[in-house]
C-alpha cells in the first residue's frame, strides 16, 4: 500500500528514475541489440544497385526551344536557313533553269546552229555554265576569232561572236579558202570581190 503523509502520497524518488533510465539505456545499446535472433539468423542481403532511367533525348528543335539563349533572332536565321536550302534545291532540279537555246549575234560566215552546238551548253543547268570555257570552245571554230558570253537567271545566255576578216582569197585545184592577217587558213564560204586573189 502507498504510504500518505500529511501532504499526500508519497512522491517516487530519483534513485528509481535513475535506475529505470539506466536499464532502457542497457538494452538499447548495440551490442545487446546485435543479440536479436532475427539479424542473427536472417541472410545478409546486398544492396541492389539502383539504375537510373536514361531521359529520353530531346531534338534539336527542342533543347533549342527550351535553353534560354534562344531569341527571334535564331528562330529568325533558322527560317533564312530552309528558305536558302528550299531554294537551292529548286534552281538546280526545276527546269526553269536549264538551257535549251541561246542567243547568237555579230556572226556572218558562221550559223547560229554551229555556234550553239559547239559551245557544248545544250541541256545544262545554268548554274553549271562557265563562259571562260565557252569562250575557248568557240574559238576552235575556224572563223570565230573571239567571242564573249553572258549567262544570266533562269536561263538566258548570249553568245556575241568575233568572225575573222579574210584579206586573201587563195585558190588551189578548184578549192578556194580564206586568209586573215594573222595568216589563219580557213574555208571560203561565199565569193567576195574584195579580196586580194593568189591563185
Amino acid at each position: 500500500m502507498p504510504r500518505y503523509h500529511r501532504s499526500g502520497p508519497a512522491h517516487v524518488g530519483p534513485t528509481s528514475v535513475r535506475k529505470r533510465r539506466s536499464s532502457k539505456k542497457r538494452f538499447s545499446r548495440t551490442s545487446i541489440a546485435v543479440l536479436d535472433p532475427r539479424k542473427l539468423f536472417s541472410p545478409k542481403q546486398t544492396p541492389t544497385p539502383r539504375t537510373r532511367r536514361k531521359a529520353p533525348r530531346q531534338s534539336l528543335l527542342r533543347r533549342l526551344y527550351a535553353s534560354r539563349d534562344w531569341h527571334f533572332s535564331h528562330a529568325l536565321a533558322l527560317v533564312l536557313l530552309v528558305a536558302a536550302l528550299f531554294a537551292t534545291g529548286y534552281g538546280f532540279l526545276s527546269n526553269d533553269f536549264w538551257v535549251y537555246s541561246a542567243i547568237v549575234s555579230n556572226n556572218r560566215h558562221t550559223s547560229s546552229e554551229e555556234i550553239y552546238r559547239e559551245a557544248g551548253i545544250d541541256n545544262f543547268s545554268v548554274f553549271f555554265i562557265d563562259p571562260r570555257q565557252v569562250v575557248e570552245r568557240l574559238k576552235q571554230l575556224p572563223h570565230v576569232q573571239d567571242a564573249r558570253v553572258q549567262v544570266r537567271l533562269p536561263a538566258q545566255v548570249r553568245i556575241q561572236v568575233k568572225e575573222r576578216e579574210p584579206i586573201i582569197l587563195y585558190q588551189i585545184q578548184g578549192d578556194s579558202h580564206w586568209i586573215d592577217a594573222e595568216g589563219v587558213i580557213m574555208s571560203a564560204v561565199e565569193d567576195r570581190t574584195d579580196l586580194v586573189k593568189l591563185i
